[in-house]
């Protein structure tokens, strides 16, 4: 996937660049969406009763009744931190000890070279971030059995644009 490939291009510069002991922040913004009662007219005739029709469509989603409104996590935000660690002559004496002195599990051990850690950063992402392929073979179901429908969704990109232009101002002092 594309996350991974950036990732992987972004760790790797780091091991370049002899760096160690970094991790992945995770950012999480909630959405609320909604179903597009617009779309849910869609395709039929409803001989002029437009709100009664709507919320009958609406509402007998397989014999039940679908939620008005869906919150949930909708964007996430990424990136690496703590890239100061330097994989430096105190660094591999620390790894020499704790590995032959203290006889730690090299597998467990933070302080590593920059290749080996990399590596392991890499197999930690690969392992815990599902792409939509493999969700779609873990639930069984083919991408194409899925619905196309149109949903409201809020806040707005353009709200969401306003936020952050606002809070780079803030942080920049412009405001």
């Amino acid at each position: 996937t594309q996350l991974i490939d950036q990732l992987n291009k972004d760790s790797l510069f780091l091991a370049s660049c002899n760096i160690m002991d970094y991790s992945l922040l995770l950012g999480i913004y909630y959405l609320k969406m909604a179903p597009d009662k617009a779309s849910a007219d869609a395709g039929g005739n409803n001989g002029g009763d437009d709100e009664k029709y709507s919320h009958e469509k609406l509402n007998s989603y397989a014999g039940g009744m679908r939620a008005e409104i869906i919150e949930g996590p909708g964007l996430y935000y990424m990136g690496i931190i703590d890239t100061l660690q330097v994989y430096n002559f105190k660094k591999k004496l620390e790894t020499f000890a704790k590995r032959y002195i203290l006889r730690q599990d090299k597998n467990g051990m933070s302080c590593v070279h920059p290749d080996k850690y990399q590596t392991r950063f890499m197999n930690y992402m690969k392992n815990i971030i599902v792409t939509d392929d493999e969700y779609y073979k873990e639930l069984k179901v083919a991408k194409k059995e899925f619905e196309r429908q149109s949903m409201l969704i809020y806040p707005g990109k353009q709200a969401m644009d306003n936020s952050v232009a606002e809070a780079q101002n803030m942080h920049n002092g412009n405001l």
